[in-house]
Parts: C-alpha cells; structure tokens; sequence
C-alpha cells in the first residue's frame, strides 16, 4: 500500500466515526426536544384550562352584573 491509500483510509475511518458520533448526538438532542415539547404542551393546557375556568366565571360575574341591572 501506498501513502495516497493510507491516506484516503484513515481519513474515511475519521470521517464515518465523527458521522456516527454527531448522528449518536442528534438522537440524544431530539429525545431532549421531545421531552422539552411534552412539558410545554402539558403547560400550555393547563393555561388554557385556567383561561376556560376564568373565562366562565368572568362571563357568570357579567351575567350577574346584567341581572341585577335589569331588576333595578
């Protein structure tokens, strides 16, 4: 074997072992962001139940408010 295939051996060797380490790396980072999505979704729904809750009982309060104008 010559140096120019020596060469082109080892630089693919190092080549596909820093693929496999950043593919390895991206996996790791995307279970991350999963994770991460699950606990803002899970945020995000209980704002919006506190936004349902809360737009009720503005609507009752109103409500009330109109009732007793009309009784007056």
């Amino acid at each position: 074997m010559d140096y120019t295939q020596i060469l082109l051996i080892t630089t693919l060797a190092v080549t596909s072992l820093f693929l496999i380490l950043v593919g390895i790396n991206l996996i790791l980072v995307l279970i991350e962001l999963k994770k991460t999505l699950k606990n803002v979704n899970s945020v995000a729904d209980g704002i919006e139940k506190f936004g349902k809750g809360f737009g009720s009982g503005v609507k009752e309060a109103i409500s009330i408010f109109k009732t007793k104008k009309y009784k007056s």
